[in-house]
């Protein structure tokens, strides 16, 4: 019935269908599908949210509805995580009954029961991360991009003279580096052979003192004073080489044998005995 007093009403204020000022526009300019149309419709809307938008800011009754719906709404997310809290403490306990059910039925070694709690703990931080949702930052957290001032361009020609004169000036330390490295390397190896001459010997006094050291020996045939009647004993000896190198004939033959004197006392007696 009020929509049908609108249609007929000619009240610009209340009149629908093709008694309102707006569809006679629309006809006026040739119908909706025109291009005059399109734009005048879009006029309307924007001025019909920019009224609307003012009147909301003006409005006590608006904002006190939102900030309503806006309590209401968070009252429902702390019961929503709450009641998760329960659930995840139930669960936990469950879990953890069951760890312990399975502790008491199965014996597992210390350490790989701690790699095994550290899994499930691991698992459960994963989980709890995988259903996290993400709640929107409130609006006095909401941080603007800072508008940095421009920077100081420098030119591409004076870019490069700065590279090349770096370049430059690391070359030349380089260099410096490797020959200040070659004088130390030289200065070392002059003082390490200094050093060794003066601690051993030239090669000559040196293999002089080592010729005085070493004694050679040779094999000597050499007989007993005294031996039996029929066949000699014949001995080999080292002796010891004499220094000057002379060869000294030590060898006893039998014919060369010396014999001592014997004393009076003893001739005679022995006389006595051949008798």
């Amino acid at each position: 019935m009020l929509l049908a007093w609108a249609k007929a009403s000619k009240d610009p204020r209340i009149a629908a269908g093709q008694q309102s000022p707006l569809e006679k526009k629309i006809l006026n300019l040739g119908g909706v599908h025109t291009k005059a149309a399109r734009h005048l419709i879009t006029q309307k809307w924007q001025e019909e949210y920019e009224t609307l938008s003012r009147e909301q800011a003006l409005s006590l009754d608006y904002w006190l509805a939102k900030a309503e719906s806006y309590y209401n709404k968070r009252i429902l997310e702390m019961m929503k995580e709450e009641r998760c809290k329960d659930m995840k403490m139930k669960m936990l306990r469950e879990t953890t009954q069951n760890i312990e059910e399975q502790k008491q039925n199965y014996w597992v070694p210390e350490r790989e029961r701690k790699q095994i709690e550290r899994h499930i703990h691991r698992t459960g931080q994963a989980r709890e991360f995988k259903n996290k949702t993400c709640k929107p930052r409130p609006l006095s957290e909401t941080v603007l991009p800072k508008i940095m001032p421009a920077k100081h361009v420098i030119p591409k020609e004076q870019r490069r003279k700065q590279v090349n004169e770096r370049e430059q000036r690391q070359i030349k330390d380089h260099q410096d580096r490797m020959i200040r490295g070659r004088e130390i390397i030289e200065q070392k190896l002059e003082e390490r052979i200094l050093r060794k001459s003066q601690s051993h010997p030239p090669p000559h006094e040196k293999l002089e003192r080592v010729k005085k050291e070493i004694k050679e020996f040779e094999k000597v045939i050499a007989y007993p004073l005294f031996q039996p009647c029929r066949s000699p004993i014949k001995v080999n000896l080292l002796m010891e080489k004499s220094q000057n190198r002379e060869e000294v004939s030590t060898v006893v033959k039998p014919h060369q044998r010396k014999f001592l004197a014997v004393p009076p006392f003893l001739r005679s007696q022995m006389e006595q005995m051949k008798n």
